[in-house]
């Protein structure tokens, strides 16, 4: 499968996942005059995927021959012609493309196609801002003659020309928008900007980001911090704007452009207030999302599903969410992703010692048992910093590394996980799996074809907690055949029926996405979306009634609301929720609720208390145990216990608040504080005292089998073991 996009001319096709190259091809097209179109075969690339925003100008490796793609590894998609899309590059000069407002002038393409115009032409776009930039298209690959025109620095206007806040012309890169430089005593006004990667900020009242920083000002703010030592980041940042106009840099440094420039000794002792996105790493770990290869689920695709390999995205993914950028942007290579994600939370003041690593990609189980090893193998490798030989080596290295795997999770459908892929998943190092079920009624699973049964999904989590692995569960309210009502029963069934109980939970509004067969159903009219309002009434009640051993992991997709055509577009459909919640008197008492990372309050030390709960789930008797602040509700820790019919498993042992490196003390944080020992010999005394197992086994994530080594556990593969 393979298509086309309209606007942009990208092809795109699916490949064989196991030869780890990206799913992206992409071919020039060359116009000789004669109105023949002919392929530059030796030019074919994989490229990365387009950014919105830009152009991509880097040099890609070389894509398979054209004979490979007859075999049907790559196989270009030509709509329309037999000889090749049409051509979307028409070269009349060599200036750098442009956008103009302008109409198109006799002879020219009304169509909107790629153009160079004349070097004359020259309009205004809305608010008075010369509108000569780089056209925000994607360009399939561009000639050797264009590139380097676009990497010498070209007039694009009249010099001298400004806007009206004082502004030359800009230049369009990849995902960045930097103006011309302007002189440190030139006009300086308030505006929106963006961060050198990308992302938007606004540079205070009168002050703009800027990349380049000068020593002087980085060892005069570490000066002032270490004077002042102020105790929150508004803080930091007004020494950072007083120091920015005294040193006259013309705008606002970043933090972790300071953190980048800062000498070791200083950047250790100011991390905290300077880190960056400080919510990565507030519940203990650092989590590192890596995906797989483009592939396709067994049972084909469910109606609501969009993407897949005949997208060239993962399956269940559009390619826009930030995790499918990034693979994409390293074809898919497990090593390259989890290193690149590791220096990119290092970089913004993160550390990076405990990681939890999230394989995500689609029906993980499904894809062939030579890849899932090689997939698990590179991403050790990539926490590592070294390429082993073998899974096993890698693993054994990990245990030591500079970033551990403290856990491993992976993705699949209850069908997919109810024979040997449970053993082979424990083997890779996998601690948890998601289980896609979606709903609790037969007549919807079979209405959106999911391929899977009620019943599966309840031996799925069965054998997955005998396991000793925790699970997390996928549900999808406002499916094609359901209704508010019919989902808060599937909700009630969760919590409530002995055969589920999930630990984790993600609630999935159904969204209506184009590409998927719920698109042609809404657009005929036969289905209608839950909305905003609705969805957030519903996850408000379902929060009331979450247990308190389960935790909310997330709520909505990470899909752009330009990308949904009907559902609830809201990102903040959780904080929407939990003030529905409060105003009626009612509270979330989930794990993520009360965590002491997000809580917003602090536990006292003297009323930390010791707690217990039990239930049964799966044929088995779960204890969990947790030390928590009662009467401010925050929980520091937990511990997971099933006693299963022979054995006792430790499935899950959590210390919240700020990630402590490895082999530092605790100091004012919550970890390295004996919590963790405290729960792990309640639970060996509970095993043996009143269960009689005298056998304790612990799901342990790789970088943790030190930790209970420490406590008289051996590693008998996959477990750590003690005998009580």
């Amino acid at each position: 499968m393979r298509r086309r996009s309209r606007s942009t001319g990208r092809c795109t096709a699916s490949i064989d996942p196991y030869q780890g190259s990206c799913p992206v091809a992409r071919y020039l097209f060359h116009d000789d005059g004669t109105g023949a179109r002919s392929e530059d075969s030796s030019a074919a690339r994989l490229a990365r995927p387009r950014v919105p925003g830009g152009l991509a100008v880097s040099d890609f490796p070389a894509a398979p021959d054209l004979s490979q793609r007859d075999r049907g590894r790559v196989r270009p998609f030509h709509p329309g012609s037999e000889a090749g899309p049409r051509d979307h590059l028409r070269v009349r000069s060599d200036r750098a493309v442009r956008r103009t407002h302008r109409r198109p002038l006799e002879g020219e393409s009304r169509g909107r196609g790629l153009g160079i115009p004349d070097s004359r032409a020259r309009t205004r776009g809305r608010g008075g801002r010369a509108a000569l930039s780089i056209r925000d298209r994607s360009v399939l690959r561009l000639d050797r003659l264009l590139r380097e025109s676009l990497q010498r620095t070209l007039p694009l206007a009249r010099p001298g020309c400004r806007d009206h806040r004082g502004n030359g012309p800009r230049l369009r890169g990849t995902r960045v928008s930097r103006r011309r430089t302007r002189t440190r005593s030139g006009p300086v006004r308030s505006h929106t900007s963006r961060r050198p990667g990308g992302s938007r900020a606004l540079g205070g009242a009168r002050l703009t980001l800027v990349g380049g920083l000068d020593a002087e000002f980085v060892e005069a703010l570490a000066g002032e911090i270490r004077d002042r030592r102020p105790a929150s980041k508004d803080e930091v940042e007004r020494i950072k704007l007083r120091l920015a106009r005294a040193h006259r840099l013309g705008g606002l440094p970043s933090d972790g452009a300071i953190l980048q420039r800062m000498a070791l000794a200083d950047r250790e002792g100011m991390k905290d207030l300077l880190r960056v996105k400080p919510a990565r790493t507030a519940s203990g770990v650092a989590v590192v999302t890596v995906m797989t290869a483009p592939h396709g689920c067994p049972h084909g695709v469910c109606t609501y599903c969009p993407g897949g390999p005949r997208f060239g995205t993962p399956q269940s993914y559009l390619g826009t969410e930030p995790a499918a950028r990034r693979a994409a942007d390293y074809h898919y290579d497990p090593r390259g992703q989890t290193a690149a994600r590791i220096e990119a939370l290092q970089r913004i003041g993160h550390d990076t010692d405990k990681v939890d690593l999230i394989v995500l990609g689609g029906t993980f189980t499904a894809l062939e048992a030579g890849y899932r090893e090689w997939f698990v193998k590179g991403c050790f490798d990539g926490l590592n910093a070294f390429e082993a030989p073998n899974l096993t080596a890698a693993q054994a290295a990990n245990e030591s590394a500079a970033s551990r795997c403290i856990g491993l999770t992976i993705e699949t459908k209850p069908d997919c996980f109810l024979g040997v892929e449970v053993a082979e998943s424990l083997d890779l190092g996998a601690t948890r799996v998601e289980l896609g079920i979606q709903t609790t009624h037969e007549d919807v699973l079979a209405r959106v074809h999911r391929g899977h049964t009620d019943a599966q999904s309840r031996e799925a989590m069965h054998l997955a907690k005998d396991a000793g692995l925790k699970v997390g569960v996928h549900m999808m309210p406002g499916l094609p055949g359901s209704d508010p009502d019919r989902d808060m029963e599937s909700f009630r069934v969760l919590f409530e029926d002995p055969a589920y109980r999930p630990d984790f939970l993600k609630i999935y509004p159904t969204l209506v996405l184009p590409g998927t067969a719920l698109h042609a159903l809404w657009k005929s009219g036969r289905y209608t979306p839950l909305g905003t309002e609705e969805a957030v009434e519903l996850i408000a009640r379902v929060k009331a009634i979450v247990p308190r051993w389960c935790r909310i992991q997330r709520v909505q997709r990470e899909i752009g609301a330009p990308d949904i055509e009907d559902g609830p577009k809201r990102g903040d459909l959780r904080v929407l929720a939990k003030e529905r919640l409060r105003s009626r008197g009612l509270d979330c008492h989930c794990v993520r609720c009360r965590e002491v990372g997000f809580r917003g309050v602090s536990p006292r030390l003297e009323a930390l208390t010791l707690l217990r709960a039990e239930y049964d789930s799966s044929d088995g008797l779960e204890v969990f145990l947790s030390i928590e602040d009662p009467g401010r509700d925050v929980l520091v820790a937990y511990a997971r216990l099933r006693i299963g019919a022979k054995e006792a498993t430790v499935r899950e042992l959590k210390v919240f608040g700020r990630l402590v490196p490895i082999h530092e003390s605790a100091g004012e944080r919550w970890q390295h504080r004996g919590f963790g020992r405290r729960l792990m010999a309640e639970c060996e005394r509970i095993a043996l005292d009143e269960f009689r197992r005298s056998r304790m086994r612990v799901t342990s994530g790789v970088g943790v089998r030190g930790y209970y080594r420490s406590l008289g556990y051996r590693l008998e593969r996959p477990y750590m073991e003690r005998t009580l």
